[in-house]
This record gives C-alpha cells, sequence and structure tokens, in this order.
C-alpha cells in the first residue's frame, strides 16, 4: 500500500512578526508575506514531495504526505527554509510529522486515522515549544545603527522604492522590514489591476503573484459594490482617522473564531478536516466582504489614486480577522 505520513506546520509568533512596528507599510507587508508562504508557496512544494493539501490557511497547514516519514521531514525543512528565505529570517515555522499504520487503508476517510492526527497536534505543540530556547544576543558597536523601524535588528540599507514619505530618504532599514516594504509595494500594484480588472470585467483574474486576501476580498464584492479606477488602499493610519464625521478617531477590529481547537479535534477524517477548514475560511471572507459592502463604501483619495478604501486588513483568513476602520462604522463593521 506504501508509506503515508501526516505532516503539520504552525508559523511561530505571527502577530510579534506582524506588528513589530507601528507602521501601517511594514504592517501590511508582513502580513502579505505570510500569507503569500501560507497560502501559495505551501501548496508549491507540496507538488514537489507528493503531499495532498489538508488545509492551508491562518498561518498553519496540515497534508497527507504519501511516502515514508523522512520525506515528511524532508517536506518540513523546505517550508522552513522558504521562510527563512522570503522573510530574510524574520519569521519562522514548526511542523511534525506523524507516520500512519500501514494496515489503515483509504487514509482520507477512515475514521482510524483520528488518533494519529491527535498526536501529531502534540508532537507540533512539543516541537513549538522547544524550537525557541536559546537566546540570540545581538553585536554591539557604536558604528552599527538600529533599523530605524523596528529598532531590534541592525540596519543594512535605505529604502528604494517610492515612498511618500520624504524622511525615508534618511532613514536606514534591516532586512526584515526591507522584505516588508517591498511587499507591501508589490501588493499596492496587485490591488491596482484587480481593481482594474474588476471594473471592467465584474471578475478578477486569479495569479500567483496577486496579494491572496485583496483577490478574494475584491472578486466577492458584487456588482452593486461601486468600485472605480485608481481605487487603493489608504496610505497611512493618518487617512483613516479623518473619516469618522469630522474626529481624528479610527478603530481596531479583531474577530476570532470560538473554540477551534475543540471543534477541529472533534473532526474524525482528514476530509472532515478538509471541509471544515475551508468552510470557517470562506466564512470569515464572506463576512467581511458583507460588512465591506454595507458599512464601508469608497471615498474620495488623493493624487495619483482618486478614490481609496476607507479601511485596511491587516490579517485574514483561517478562524480570525483583524481590520482597521473609521471608529463611526466600527460597531456596525464589527457587528
Amino acid at each position: 500500500m506504501g508509506s503515508k505520513t501526516l505532516l503539520s506546520v504552525d508559523t511561530d509568533h505571527i502577530k510579534q512578526f506582524v506588528f513589530a512596528t507601528n507602521k501601517l507599510k511594514e504592517i501590511r507587508g508582513a502580513s502579505s508575506l505570510l500569507d503569500k508562504l501560507n497560502r501559495r508557496e505551501m501548496k508549491r512544494l507540496a507538488k514537489e514531495y507528493n503531499a495532498k493539501l489538508v488545509y492551508t490557511n491562518g498561518g498553519s497547514g496540515m497534508f497527507l504526505v504519501e511516502d515514508s516519514e523522512e520525506k515528511a521531514i524532508d517536506f518540513g525543512k523546505a517550508i522552513q527554509r522558504t521562510y527563512l528565505e522570503k522573510t530574510d529570517s524574520g519569521a519562522t515555522i514548526s511542523f511534525a510529522v506523524q507516520k500512519i499504520p500501514d494496515d489503515i487503508d483509504d487514509v482520507w476517510h477512515n475514521k482510524r486515522v483520528h488518533p494519529y492526527m491527535r498526536l501529531l497536534y502534540y508532537r507540533l505543540l512539543q516541537n513549538k515549544g522547544l524550537s525557541h530556547q536559546e537566546i540570540e544576543v545581538l553585536p554591539s558597536h557604536p558604528f552599527m545603527r538600529p533599523c530605524d523601524a523596528c529598532g531590534v535588528h541592525y540596519a543594512e540599507d535605505k529604502y528604494q522604492g517610492k515612498s511618500a514619505d520624504p524622511d525615508d530618504q534618511e532613514r536606514r532599514y534591516c532586512g526584515v522590514c526591507l522584505k516588508k516594504r517591498d511587499e507591501d509595494h508589490k501588493v499596492r500594484g496587485g490591488i491596482e489591476q484587480l481593481v482594474e480588472d474588476k471594473v471592467k470585467t465584474g471578475n478578477v483574474v486569479e495569479h500567483p503573484e496577486n496579494p491572496f486576501a485583496w483577490e478574494k476580498l475584491i472578486g466577492m464584492l458584487p456588482p452593486t459594490y461601486k468600485l472605480e479606477f485608481n481605487t487603493d488602499r489608504p496610505p497611512d493610519f493618518n487617512k483613516l482617522e479623518g473619516l469618522s464625521g469630522g474626529k481624528d478617531y479610527m478603530a481596531l477590529i479583531y474577530a476570532d473564531a470560538n473554540q477551534m481547537g475543540t471543534v477541529m479535534d472533534e473532526l474524525k477524517t482528514l476530509e472532515d478536516r478538509e471541509t471544515v477548514a475551508q468552510t470557517v475560511d470562506n466564512a470569515i471572507y464572506t463576512a467581511m466582504s458583507k460588512a465591506i459592502v454595507k458599512h464601508l463604501p469608497i471615498v474620495s483619495g488623493e493624487g495619483k489614486n482618486k478614490y481609496m478604501f476607507p479601511f485596511d486588513i491587516l490579517m485574514i483568513g483561517g478562524d480570525d480577522v483583524m481590520v482597521v476602520t473609521p471608529a463611526n462604522v466600527a460597531m456596525d463593521v464589527a457587528l
């Protein structure tokens, strides 16, 4: 029948990576980087390692590797390397593997797999606890300048991309923050193209280079939501503060599904886990899309981008969402 092994992965300290700075560019760029790694890169690597996807969302994932335990470990290490390369070692991910006994047939639908899924979960918890025991002490020297964004890592270079902030020409950034800023710049171009496709054809063209969250959200917006060419996200938090009826307030909304660990643990087969994970993930996007249509119509922008979304997505997917909105509609959006 051949060997079969389960692989489970989970991103370490997501919020610490995303909110390492208080700048919207780095926050959005970090979130998009993790989304791309989770949604795109894991699926790409799965094909190379003959792995069947159970789910990938919310920074985690599960796969059925139709091969030996050693092959599954190689797959997990490949995911770890990709995270380090794409984030300049800023984000890490833990994984665990669990071999399925050869006498279990039809692994995808067999309830006998359930105890091994539970064991896999505890192996992952153990590995996440063991992977961050070392304390890193960075070198210190009067001529070594800390990053002007996060202040944690040492500065490596100036930001070479376009920026409306004149102080960017004088600031120096670490490799991690530069990766976040570069990603945010790419996402902006991606949103412009997605909006253009939606306005022209009523649909979006799916592409691996598109920002996943915006591709899905814009694609779900109905024709009644009046999109316009040159619509973009807010360039910074200040643009949201001025949209609350003259008062300089904005709102941060964080929603997280209840008891998802318990719900997933009760699912007996891989097929059930795939179905529920996909259903919950789609529900988050559907809820956000409906809130946008009802309470967050586009507003006037400035400069090249004449129109602006009056919100920004900081994190979305899996079972949670974090979004910033004008304060006067926050309660309605949350509801």
